[in-house]
């Protein structure tokens, strides 16, 4: 057992932080995007003198996009779906290789048993995530399909 402690002890430790610090960069790349979408949206809405040049431009094609740009966190399932699989395979061929490697050496038994089976226990979900992420997109149209966003209606 204590075998175990020693091997999982700094490994942890350097996912913990590796998870912290990749938190840290996305929170900052998300606020620095948001404040920037903040102030080009704010800049092209001055532009307009009138309600009507505002109506008008929000009815067309540029003024939708304009409308889907508003929100700041658009989650592509794209995106998630390929990052859980990536998920999958990356902890998959790690626990495999802990299984490989647990009878080779000696005093290590235990450990590579126990982050093995985490490892392939992780993986399979994360891959069983991507997998209903994407049957549940497909069912919403987010993917192959027409998103089923509320369209703007067409103005006389």
């Amino acid at each position: 057992m204590e075998v175990l402690a020693t091997v999982i002890g700094p490994v942890g430790i350097l996912l913990v932080l590796g998870w912290i610090l990749k938190l840290f960069f996305t929170h900052r790349r998300r606020v620095k995007l948001s404040q920037l979408q903040y102030e080009m949206q704010g800049k092209l809405l001055d532009k307009f003198s009138s309600t009507q040049e505002l109506a008008a431009f929000l009815q067309g094609d540029s003024g939708e996009r304009f409308l889907q740009s508003a929100t700041v966190e658009r989650s592509d399932p794209h995106l998630r779906i390929l990052g859980s699989i990536q998920a999958c395979l990356v902890l998959l061929a790690g626990g495999v290789a802990c299984l490989a490697l647990e009878g080779r050496i000696t005093g290590a038994d235990e450990a590579f048993a126990f982050l093995g089976t985490l490892g392939v226990a992780l993986g399979i979900g994360f891959g069983l995530s991507g997998g209903v992420a994407y049957l549940l997109s497909k069912s919403w149209g987010l993917i192959n399909g027409g998103s089923t966003a509320a369209r703007l209606p067409e103005g006389p």
